[in-house]
């Protein structure tokens, strides 16, 4: 129930369950914003755990979308080739690696992550979808 308008909604499967933007070119990484995160820590360059509020999700069935400018400024008209990898995945936490299409880690100063997934309780809906091949 929003408190403005006092309208509701029955579910909120839809919404980001938690987020994080953060710089790595400072050690430790800082912060930018967040939600539903209880901690960042840098396990070596472009290499990162990301640790969740306790009890946000049901289990590692969550879907994950990375993103970083790998670069070390946060030119807004620029940004190098690279890949976000989100691995590691349970229902507390998981790595963040950031990797320039030179297929070197990168310690980049713009990066995001977010993260939908159902939280402990909660069913997706009916019917379950279904899934066929091609031969």
């Amino acid at each position: 129930k929003f408190n403005k308008d006092k309208s509701s909604t029955d579910s909120f499967h839809g919404v980001a369950k938690c987020w994080l933007r953060f710089d790595a070119t400072t050690n430790p990484p800082t912060i930018l914003g967040y939600h539903n995160i209880s901690g960042i820590h840098k396990e070596d360059t472009g290499k990162f755990h990301i640790t969740f509020t306790s009890g946000i999700f049901n289990d590692s069935n969550w879907v994950g979308v990375g993103h970083t400018n790998a670069q070390s400024d946060d030119d807004p008209a620029d940004f190098d080739i690279n890949s976000v990898g989100i691995v590691a995945r349970s229902g507390v936490g998981c790595t963040f690696f950031t990797k320039k299409d030179t297929n070197t880690y990168v310690d980049a100063k713009v990066n995001d992550f977010v993260a939908y997934g159902l939280e402990p309780g909660s069913e997706s809906g009916i019917p379950t979808p279904t899934s066929t091949t091609a031969v």
